[in-house]
């Protein structure tokens, strides 16, 4: 649930660019602030688990191509998506469904993303995804 997560990754992820502590402090007081067990993050972080689980990401994010140039580096069917990057995942990857056809996950119902979905399945018709960059 990202009402639940968020706050934390945005207060590690804001605090790190300003603050001379280190990642775990950072990580320490953003869990008490939000609620989590500090210790339970940092042990998973340090499983061998999840030291392989980033190695195998990484490994998939230095393959791209074109290379990844910033973080999130979304792609949908293989391409860059600056939109999907900016706030639009679900309407992009709807938009991908309903070409495709078939049945569609709930998140893909709403009549609000049915009218985003029906824009976005037109601009994809007209021309390639938005890219961000140079």
């Amino acid at each position: 649930d990202p009402d639940v997560y968020l706050p934390m990754i945005i207060c590690m992820e804001a605090t790190t660019r300003t603050s001379e502590f280190s990642v775990s402090q950072i990580g320490e007081s953003c869990a008490s602030t939000n609620g989590f067990d500090w210790s339970a993050i940092n042990d998973c972080v340090a499983s061998r688990e999840a030291q392989e689980d980033m190695y195998e990401i990484a490994t998939y994010s230095n393959s791209l191509d074109p290379a990844r140039e910033w973080v999130p580096w979304v792609t949908v069917e293989g391409q860059h998506d600056g939109s999907a990057e900016m706030g639009q995942l679900t309407e992009r990857v709807c938009a991908v469904l309903t070409q495709k056809g078939g049945s569609l996950p709930a998140a893909c119902q709403s009549e609000e993303l049915f009218r985003s979905r029906h824009n976005l399945t037109e601009d994809m018709k007209r021309s390639r995804p938005v890219c961000m960059g140079p």
